[in-house]
């Protein structure tokens, strides 16, 4: 038997807080599995198997799913967490290692920001998974010991970078449509 998953509509897109790695001339990447660049207006989710090899190297494999990603019985789709990420211990980021805390934004060219899904979305207890995706504002904490080139990534993305993490999150966060909203992954 089927169990039917939450199928209301809902207009408009979901914002969640999420990581990305700045890359070279401003390009916006995906941190942790891969090197994806990000668009400035919109991305569309694809599914992409790890698959451990020997000595600890990854290989991607493209998986299609018949109704596109995100589906339930995969991770793939673009990820957006509810509330700012808390920074997990040392053996818990294998397992999630977008528990940083936000507070090092910045550093290691990793920074933190509020995304807008749209299109299929699944909504769990933590955060979404969506079809569509784009970046729209960016915290990069006042002094790092390397800091990001924000000029490029504003000039490519034409988002506002900031350096208050509480203005990200009064101005930018989540807002509070998700609740009374079933969770589905």
């Amino acid at each position: 038997m089927r169990k039917d998953f939450g199928r209301d509509l809902v207009v408009g897109g979901f914002r969640g807080y999420r990581w990305w790695r700045v890359g070279r001339a401003g390009w916006l990447e995906s941190p942790f599995f891969g090197r994806n660049r990000w668009d400035p207006s919109s991305n569309l989710a694809e599914c992409f198997i790890l698959k451990h090899g020997r000595m600890w190297f990854y290989s991607r494999l493209r998986a299609e799913h018949q109704t596109g990603a995100p589906v339930l019985s995969c991770d793939c789709g673009f990820y957006g967490l509810n509330e700012l990420p808390i920074e997990a211990a040392r053996e818990q980021q294998r397992l999630s290692p977008w528990e940083v805390d936000p507070r090092d934004s910045g550093f290691g060219g990793l920074v933190l920001g509020v995304a807008e899904a749209w299109g299929r979305v699944l909504l769990g207890t933590d955060g979404w998974r969506g079809q569509f995706c784009k970046p729209l504002a960016l915290f990069v904490r006042p002094k790092t010991s390397k800091p990001v080139d924000t000029g490029s990534v504003q000039k490519r993305y034409g988002i506002p970078i900031l350096r208050d993490l509480d203005a990200l999150v009064s101005e930018w966060g989540p807002d509070r449509q998700l609740e009374g909203i079933p969770a589905t992954a």
